[in-house]
């Protein structure tokens, strides 16, 4: 019977999908998750700044008398923080149902991680600096960018600066 016990434990491991294995796969959900918030963020960026006939051809490499003038008058078109409604939208519910989905079987497979002795670096440095969970994901955000080139134009895209390849501190905030 015990053997019995044991073989399943073994079998829903090696499939990965109850727990980590090892680092690398928990930071490929935190990516993924990650990849998720980004999405998220485009259709609010697509949903304020490409309207048509605003004659926004070149958004990032052209600032536009009419935008400094919206930027004066704080009527700025600049995507800003989520707001409740936004999560009514039913564009996003999709994504958002995505996230909390993943989030919660990233914290179930970090916990059966933890049971079984398996280190997992991010938490560990989260646990060595005593950092919160919105600071983790800060960190991921920052560090995304250099693990995966595709992040650079999603991060510039998003902040309507082709120069800007890294998050700043606004976007992470948004994001």
């Amino acid at each position: 019977m015990m053997k019995k016990q044991n073989k399943t434990k073994e079998n829903q491991d090696s499939a990965g999908s109850l727990m980590y294995k090892s680092s690398q796969e928990h930071l490929l959900d935190e990516l993924t998750r990650i990849d998720l918030l980004l999405q998220l963020q485009l259709l609010k960026f697509k949903s304020l700044h490409h309207q048509p006939g605003n004659g926004d051809t070149f958004p990032g490499l052209y600032i536009s008398e009419q935008e400094i003038k919206e930027t004066i008058a704080g009527e700025s078109t600049q995507w800003g923080w989520f707001q409740k409604s936004d999560f009514e939208n039913p564009e996003y519910l999709p994504i958002i149902k995505s996230i909390h989905t993943l989030q919660k079987n990233i914290s179930d497979k970090i916990k059966a991680a933890e049971e079984n002795g398996v280190l997992l670096n991010i938490v560990h440095l989260a646990n060595l600096f005593g950092l919160s969970s919105p600071e983790i994901e800060i960190l991921l955000i920052c560090l995304a960018a250099n693990l995966d080139l595709k992040y650079e134009k999603i991060f510039a895209y998003l902040q309507n600066d082709i120069t800007r390849k890294y998050p700043g501190v606004e976007l992470i905030l948004n994001i």
